[in-house]
């Protein structure tokens, strides 16, 4: 009967156990638009992420067509329902971005803000930051 119960439990918790990290983690492609707030501009984007246990993610952001720049690979944090991320800008205004968002209760929505980090602070056209918001889905 010890065997049945080491083979039942070899087989059923890695099942249970997966479909609990599956509902609790923010992993997979998300969909959505941003928008910059400063200057109107508008764009679709397709963010990756990877949850690395509780709190660290990474993976891609990827923002679509020419309006808007700042593609690249994230690094963040999840603290409870506040998901925080950096990527690196376009390479040559953009100094870097940070995203901030709120996950919704379902983990299907992500709505949230950016600030655009410029390269020169007194830069003449596009100021020091920029704004934006942005929404995505799974």
């Amino acid at each position: 009967m010890n065997k049945w119960v080491r083979l039942l439990t070899a087989c059923i918790v890695p099942v249970v156990l997966g479909a609990c990290d599956d509902d609790s983690s923010v992993s997979g492609v998300w969909v959505g638009t941003c928008k910059n707030t400063t200057f109107g501009g508008k764009a679709d984007i397709e963010l990756v992420l990877e949850q690395n246990g509780n709190r660290l993610i990474s993976g891609y952001l990827s923002i679509k067509g020419n309006e808007l720049g700042g593609s690249g690979p994230i690094k963040g944090f999840i603290n409870g329902d506040t998901i925080t991320f950096n990527t690196p800008g376009d390479g040559e205004t953009a100094a870097g971005i940070q995203w901030e968002g709120k996950i919704n209760s379902s983990k299907s929505m992500i709505v949230g803000s950016y600030t655009v980090t410029n390269k020169m602070i007194l830069h003449p056209i596009l100021g020091a930051t920029q704004q934006g918001v942005f929404q995505v889905r799974r």
